[in-house]
């Protein structure tokens, strides 16, 4: 265990290891606060089987997914992507990106996967699992070398549904 009360500073690295066979995960976290109790401003979670990033979770709390920002401070759980450049078409970018197969062996997608979307989740007083509003888009045509055809969809809930429905296709 390492307590560091004011600051720190490490300039080769900080390496934090679970030993093989231990039965619990170690998280690492970054924690600060005016007022108690402490914020964690940063939790690395290699727990649940897979590495989990959160910023911005109250104490003890860990991500859902792989990389997660929560707030809830009016304005504060909100990402930005900014770039500086002079070149006309070099802004900013969030790249989604979808093959099939695995990391190691990838293969090419087929019509009709997934590529991504941006759900619009809402909490209804219970969980956050209901997706009020989409925008997915999707392979849309036969596959090809260098040639996939994609369509981005708008969906929306109806009022007493529970699922989104396709409203716009382009």
């Amino acid at each position: 265990t390492l307590f560091v009360s004011r600051s720190a500073i490490i300039q080769q690295g900080l390496i934090v290891n679970n030993e093989k066979g231990a039965s619990d995960h170690h998280r690492l976290v970054f924690s600060g606060s005016s007022s108690s109790p402490f914020q964690d401003l940063l939790v690395v979670d290699p727990g649940r089987g897979s590495g989990r990033v959160g910023i911005g979770f109250g104490t003890g709390s860990a991500p859902d997914y792989t990389f997660e920002v929560m707030s809830d401070k009016n304005s504060l759980g909100r990402a930005a992507f900014t770039q500086y450049s002079s070149d006309v078409t070099d802004g900013a970018k969030l790249i989604l990106r979808r093959a099939r197969g695995g990391a190691v062996s990838t293969s090419g997608v087929l019509d009709g996967d997934v590529i991504g979307s941006i759900d619009f989740n809402t909490a209804d007083g219970t969980d956050f699992t209901n997706v009020s509003a989409q925008v997915l888009a999707e392979v849309d045509g036969p596959v090809a070398t260098n040639s996939i055809p994609g369509a981005i969809t708008i969906r929306t809930t109806k009022e007493g549904e529970s699922g989104t429905v396709e409203r716009v296709r382009v």
